[in-house]
């Protein structure tokens, strides 16, 4: 499709078929591909406001708050959020894409509580307006922001709850097993590990491969460290350091090499755990 498209003539649609293509490679663990292919799509659509501008704008900011840069993350969201509202009529759901990227941003940077605020009000909008895919997208962000706030019990309700929604509208496979994953670190930080380890294992039975199944595997890698960091952690953390050199995923990077380096301390082996 994009071989075949006009530059000069096909700009919006190409910038769109760009950020399909990022959506795409993020989930299939390029996340070097996926962000070329966001700023690709903001390159292309045309800056005045419409609901395609506001959408690649949205994708972006996405994309920035995926990778941790979250004053970035930030500034498009909002700007993303601007062109959505001039839109005639506004472009709601991209209003709303943008607005849950806000409230993550706004919880790992400055103030968790006002981000929990943004991301209830999101989520209210998106069973509104219908829109599951946000509506997904909020639960499961919500919980990682009850987390920073030290919510741990309320991240696990909103999880489950949000499991139960999947499994009404059929989505359990996708949407209910990455919420597994999400409920199996907090949980694991509440000490509920027998909880963490059943949701984690449950969850892998369906999941696969790519960025989902790795955030699911890491839950499950730190659970058996922790517990006792035997032969059987062993594995499981040598085929999730071999998984996340697929995927490359920077928000699971970091949590998998603090289990490998309590893994080493557990073993004795403090020069592999520095």
């Amino acid at each position: 499709v994009i071989g075949a498209s006009d530059l000069r003539r096909d700009r919006t649609r190409l910038g769109l078929v760009h950020d399909r293509l990022a959506q795409f490679r993020r989930v299939a663990g390029d996340a070097e591909g996926a962000l070329e292919a966001r700023r690709r799509a903001v390159e292309l659509v045309p800056t005045s406001p419409s609901p395609a501008r506001a959408a690649v704008v949205a994708g972006l900011a996405q994309a920035r708050m995926l990778d941790g840069t979250f004053s970035e993350a930030e500034r498009l969201a909002r700007d993303a959020i601007r062109i959505a509202r001039l839109c005639d009529p506004p472009a709601v759901a991209w209003e709303l894409h943008a607005t849950t990227t806000l409230g993550v941003s706004l919880g790992w940077r400055s103030d968790p509580e006002a981000a929990i605020t943004m991301l209830e009000g999101a989520r209210e909008i998106a069973d509104r307006l219908g829109d599951l895919d946000e509506l997904f997208r909020v639960f499961a962000n919500l919980t990682t922001v009850l987390d920073l706030a030290g919510r741990h019990g309320e991240a696990v309700d909103v999880a489950m709850e949000g499991i139960a929604v999947a499994r009404s509208a059929g989505m359990e496979a996708v949407y209910g097993n990455f919420l597994r994953g999400n409920a199996a670190d907090s949980l694991f930080l509440l000490g509920r590990w027998g909880e963490a380890r059943a949701m984690s294992t449950t969850a892998l039975e369906w999941l696969p491969a790519g960025v989902n199944f790795l955030n699911t595997l890491v839950a499950l890698a730190t659970v058996e460290i922790e517990s006792d960091a035997g032969e059987t952690a062993g594995r499981l953390l040598g085929s999730t350091m071999l998984e996340l050199e697929a995927v490359r995923d920077a928000q699971q990077a970091v949590p998998l090499h603090l289990a490998a380096a309590s893994f080493a301390l557990w073993r004795g082996d403090v020069a592999d755990a520095r």
